[in-house]
């Protein structure tokens, strides 16, 4: 499975990172701050939008 990582706190994403990449079937291609960013690459990536 193919996911991003959204989140504003620095430790919690290294560490949802870390448990990401030890998981066989889920695949992390990109990880963001907030949730601004996110919306704007989910359309680059998947084509479609976030309402």
């Amino acid at each position: 499975m193919t996911c991003i990582l959204v989140s504003d706190e620095l430790l919690a994403r290294n560490a949802i990172k870390t448990l990401i990449n030890q998981t066989d079937n889920l695949t992390l291609v990109a990880s963001f701050s907030n949730t601004f960013e996110a919306s704007r690459f989910v359309p680059k990536y998947w084509g479609f939008s976030i309402l």
